[in-house]
């Protein structure tokens, strides 16, 4: 302190108070911090594989989603053969992807529309519009007009197993 201020000759320097450590010094925090850390670590890692095991989803709905100026095109022309090839091949996709050991190929008809239903959360895919969607497709030059409520549920549908297949359903093909 400077000797000139007689007022503040009587003052001492305030002590500072000793610095408390940020990092625990207990064994028991310690190992708490390590198990929180393996469990954030855990979780990301799990999200990061659901993300990646899902993804094919998203691929299939928003090929869909591209196509609907042409899908409103053919509910207005009446000509939706296209289309519906399309949904198939998106559907056939789709399935050979997310079950990779059976054999999905090669269903056509009936069978298709069988393992889809059996793979679907609500039992889609088992009305006579469905039927009418499989013979359609291999048999192009048919006679069928298809309505635009007809279209909307084989697309509906189609969205609705995109986003809702079991992948762990049971079938033996």
């Amino acid at each position: 302190m400077p000797s000139n201020n007689i007022l503040l000759k009587n003052f001492v320097d305030p002590e500072l108070p000793i610095s408390i450590a940020f990092y625990p010094q207990t064994f028991g925090w310690k190992v708490l911090f390590v198990v929180i850390g393996l469990g954030l670590a855990g979780l990301g890692i799990r999200f990061i594989k659901k993300y990646k095991e899902e993804r094919y989803r998203k691929k299939a709905l928003s090929f869909v989603q591209q196509r609907d100026e042409l899908w409103a095109q053919a509910c207005f022309t009446g000509d939706a053969a296209t289309e519906l090839r399309s949904l198939n091949n998106v559907l056939k996709n789709t399935a050979c992807y997310a079950f990779p050991n059976h054999n999905i190929a090669h269903l056509t008809g009936k069978e298709w529309l069988r393992f889809l239903s059996i793979t679907s959360q609500d039992s889609l895919f088992v009305s006579e519009v469905h039927e009418h969607w499989q013979k359609s497709i291999y048999r192009p030059n048919s006679a069928r007009v298809w309505t635009s409520t007809e279209l909307t549920q084989v697309k509906s549908d189609t969205i609705e197993w995109i986003k809702c297949h079991k992948r762990d359903a049971a079938y033996g093909v």
